[in-house]
């Protein structure tokens, strides 16, 4: 299993250096205010709430497909105030050497990991990776924790959580990535076994598919072998309520997966989902091409969607993304 379950990460890294990107998204625009009304810019500065606009989770349908080592999406994003979070991928994860060397394994939130970029309260831009701590526990009761260890950047760790607050216990990388407006780009995560130490690696890119150029962004050790990642989906948020009122929106093409064994899938059809139930208006739904979420935090601006009604796309890729 472990000759074909999966590439080493360094040498999908050179793959994906010296490979041209393919072509943009097609179309690339959505026509935003026949999906909502949107706010003039004076009505969404002046919006005051001490809540976030709502929270839009996109869960793509892999079919009977249930373990992978890489995701990639092409993603765009319209409407980009400060205050935004676009997760490309946030996904369970899972390692059958760790399931078999401990009587138990846990973390002590709901994801095993998830990246994607950021516009922070100061307006900098950059990209996140997130892995939470592994929790293992023998047959005679003993708790070892797995905390992954950052390799790139060399010595660039923004913020790490060492309690278990509001989200729990995790390795957590800020970097500077200035995502842009109106501008394509291609996400891509890999989950890669290093066989001369039998310590996978998770690494995050991003190609900017106006240039074709590819960015390493992040890449962790995670201390254990024999891992794929499961249950995986995007979503759209806010996180400071003061830009609550501001229009963010996404737009998602391509959305593939690499199963543990076999060939890249490409998504053809996944349900949206507002969590928390934030106030505020939104909508979502799908063209032949993309995947697409609008978002603001002031009401009655549009007819709210149904939780998990299914959308679906004519122009799903499966073809290797790098």
């Amino acid at each position: 299993m472990k000759n074909n379950r999966r590439i080493v990460s360094f040498i999908l890294c050179i793959f994906i250096l010296i490979l041209a990107c393919p072509a943009a998204l097609a179309g690339n625009t959505i026509s935003w205010d026949s999906r909502m009304s949107l706010p003039a810019s004076d009505e969404q500065a002046a919006y005051k709430t001490n809540d976030v606009s709502p929270y839009i989770v996109f869960w793509p349908d892999f079919g009977s497909h249930e373990r992978f080592v890489e995701y990639a999406v092409d993603f765009r994003a319209e409407h980009l105030p400060r205050g935004t979070y676009l997760s490309v991928f946030s996904w369970e994860m899972e390692s059958s050497d760790l399931n078999r060397r401990y009587k138990s394994v846990s973390y002590d939130y709901g994801s095993g990991g998830y990246c994607g970029f950021q516009v922070l309260g100061d307006g900098s831009r950059v990209a996140i990776l997130t892995v939470w701590d592994k929790f293992c526990t023998d047959k005679n009761g003993r708790t070892t924790v797995y905390r992954a260890n950052q390799i790139y950047p060399e010595n660039r760790r923004y913020s790490e959580r060492d309690d278990h607050g509001l989200e729990g216990s995790f390795l957590h990388t800020l970097v500077p990535y200035y995502w842009k407006e109106d501008h394509d780009y291609r996400a891509l995560v890999q989950i890669g076994s290093n066989w001369d130490t039998d310590n996978a690696h998770l690494a995050f890119w991003v190609c900017d598919l106006e240039t074709g150029a590819w960015t390493l962004l992040v890449e962790y050790e995670l201390g254990y072998d024999e891992v794929y990642m499961t249950a995986c989906g995007s979503f759209l948020e806010n996180f400071i309520p003061e830009y609550a009122g501001q229009v963010r929106s996404m737009v998602l093409s391509n959305w593939r997966a690499h199963p543990i064994d076999g060939d890249w899938i490409a998504v053809k059809s996944g349900c949206f989902t507002q969590n928390y139930e934030h106030g505020g208006s939104y909508s979502y739904g799908s063209t032949d091409g993309a995947f697409w979420a609008i978002t603001t935090g002031i009401p009655g601006r549009c007819r709210l969607p149904a939780d998990y009604t299914r959308y679906s796309v004519k122009k799903a890729d499966g073809s290797q993304p790098y």
